[in-house]
């Protein structure tokens, strides 16, 4: 309750107050580990993860937890065996899916990454982010043309996505350099899109980004075309 209202110095002192009483108390470590990652004291937080699943090793929303620590410390394969671990214990969690695909891909898998992501829109298709994600990683892989594909996907669920036209805009320039009424189509729709928007983010110019982390991709080069 403490933490829901904000008071997380609070919160906190109940809890180790509580674990001092009770060490194996493990649902008090998991929100002690929850309390100090809102405080941004991360490895504190991890420390308290791991006795939560050391005590509870069936938790998986204390596994999951653990995992998104271990990734923001960026010890990467120790998060994608923790998200693993959590899917076992909750195949169909979306959180884990999709931050596992995020680890996939900073690990350069984009393979798997690409399958993760695939996983979560066959348990939830109407996820307009997880489509551009799906198309950033097609990118990743040069095939274009799904990408193109996959922000067209995200955008006729929601229209006024940015992102989604911003990163499909950058997208038709490399793919389709010489279709310039494409282009401008492209370019007006984002230019209304933006503008209607209430809070409006900064345009993508050449180097594009999600909440997958996608960076500039090797493939966008002016002069390749792939098939």
């Amino acid at each position: 309750m403490l933490r829901a209202l904000g008071r997380l110095d609070d919160a906190l002192g109940a809890y180790q107050r509580a674990l001092a009483l009770q060490p194996a108390y493990a649902e008090a470590q998991y929100n002690l580990g929850n309390t100090l990652y809102a405080l941004g004291r991360r490895e504190d937080a991890l420390l308290a993860y791991d006795r939560a699943v050391k005590l509870k090793p069936n938790d998986a929303n204390a596994q999951l937890n653990r995992a998104n620590t271990l990734k923001d410390l960026g010890q990467l394969q120790q998060a994608l065996q923790g998200y693993e671990r959590s899917l076992q214990l909750a195949p169909q969690s979306i959180a884990a899916q999709t931050n596992r695909a995020n680890v996939l891909q900073r690990l350069g898998q984009f393979e798997a990454a690409l399958a993760a992501v695939e996983q979560v829109l066959r348990l939830k298709p109407d996820l307009v982010q997880v489509h551009c994600n799906r198309g950033n990683l097609l990118r990743d892989l040069c095939r274009l043309d799904k990408a193109l594909a996959a922000y067209e996907t995200a955008l006729s669920l929601d229209p006024r996505a940015v992102d989604a036209h911003s990163i499909r805009l950058l997208t038709l320039h490399y793919r389709d350099a010489d279709n310039q009424p494409r282009q401008q189509a492209a370019l007006r729709a984002f230019a209304a899109c933006f503008q209607a928007a209430p809070h409006r983010p900064t345009p993508v110019a050449s180097t594009a980004t999600s909440p997958l982390g996608h960076r500039p991709n090797r493939c966008l080069q002016p002069d390749t075309h792939p098939n």
